[in-house]
């Protein structure tokens, strides 16, 4: 028998990996997750008091129990109905690594041999454009090849949670951003968070200033608590995005109750699984291919009792996922959802 007969298909496999592009997620139905990679599967007894809603999850006993532990996750994610994560990275106050980045690589080896995606979701605050530049530069050189890292059309996808809130990014900063990552090689569909600050309005002057500067458009804070309802701010977005040529990506947020938190009441409009209802009822007015949930870590399983009416209910989710991308649902699931 000939070595070469199995040399000849490994080298193959090699120049694939090499040559890979990421994940082409350009044609498919997605329902994409925020997800924080600070809550990690194996340390979710550490926050339950004091933080949001993490999964219950059984942690594997390995030697890989991250991997392992990121794969179960993954498992769990995709029966609700979830096709990937964008894991939330901040910037760095003394301008080294993006936060959480060496993990990304982790998220990736835990999806493969799966269509599972792993992104990136930009946050943090304003470290310069050169820094904001070379960082996700970096970011992508070393992760964005990976066949379960998104491509739209070729090109990496990012989300941001922080895009031109007060403080944060002009549209000049975001152009000089994108023709530096441009220069460096590297082609980006960046999605941008244009949810309304709280007790404002969608400003159309903002949004004609910035047009230029994404590619989609998505509200992370949904219903926030700005002066519209999340229906009237979707169909605002949709037609600005399809007037010039944008994806607009609907959101489904669980409404969180959040008084555990301390001072932090942004996510809170005190209407727990109701919202999430009421925003999958406005999402599903709006023709589109990908969709957006709020989380942090917490779509499937919560922590504690008190908490569980937040955003445990996975039958809940998987039935307004699945309709949302027309994914055919065992008869079993249907009416089991809150509505």
């Amino acid at each position: 028998m000939s070595f070469s007969k199995y040399l000849l298909p490994l080298c193959a496999a090699c120049a694939l990996w090499r040559g890979a592009a990421g994940g082409e997620v350009a044609d498919r139905n997605m329902v994409w997750a925020h997800n924080t990679p600070w809550f990690r599967p194996e340390d979710n007894s550490l926050y339950t008091s004091w933080d949001y809603n993490y999964p219950l999850q059984s942690v594997p006993d390995s030697p890989t129990i991250r991997i392992d532990s990121l794969k179960e996750e993954f498992r769990r994610a995709k029966e609700a109905g979830i096709d990937g994560f964008f894991l939330d990275l901040g910037t760095d106050p003394n301008r080294g690594p993006f936060h959480w980045s060496a993990i990304v690589k982790d998220y990736l080896q835990a999806a493969e041999g799966t269509d599972f995606q792993i992104g990136i979701c930009l946050d943090g605050g304003n470290m310069g454009v050169d820094y904001e530049v070379r960082e996700v530069v970096r970011m992508l050189k070393e992760n964005g090849n990976h066949p379960n890292y998104p491509k739209y059309h070729g090109r990496a996808v990012l989300f941001t949670y922080v895009f031109n809130q007060p403080g944060t990014w002009t549209a000049e900063e975001w152009r000089q951003i994108r023709k530096g990552w441009k220069d460096a090689g590297l082609e980006t569909f960046l999605v941008a968070n244009l949810a309304p600050w709280p007790n404002r309005s969608l400003d159309p002057a903002e949004l004609e200033a910035y047009k230029d500067t994404f590619d989609a458009v998505y509200m992370f804070d949904s219903p926030a608590h700005p002066n519209e309802p999340v229906a009237v701010n979707n169909r605002i977005l949709k037609a600005f995005c399809d007037k010039n040529g944008k994806m607009y990506i609907p959101t489904l947020h669980p409404g969180y109750y959040g008084a555990w938190r301390l001072s932090n009441d942004f996510y809170n409009p005190f209407r727990g699984a109701d919202f999430l209802y009421s925003t999958y009822a406005a999402a599903k007015e709006i023709p589109a291919t990908w969709f957006h949930v709020t989380t942090w870590n917490d779509q499937m399983e919560t922590a504690l009792m008190e908490r569980a009416y937040t955003f445990g209910l996975v039958s809940s989710l998987r039935t307004y996922c699945n309709d949302l991308k027309g994914t055919p649902q065992k008869s079993k699931e249907i009416g089991r959802a809150h509505v």
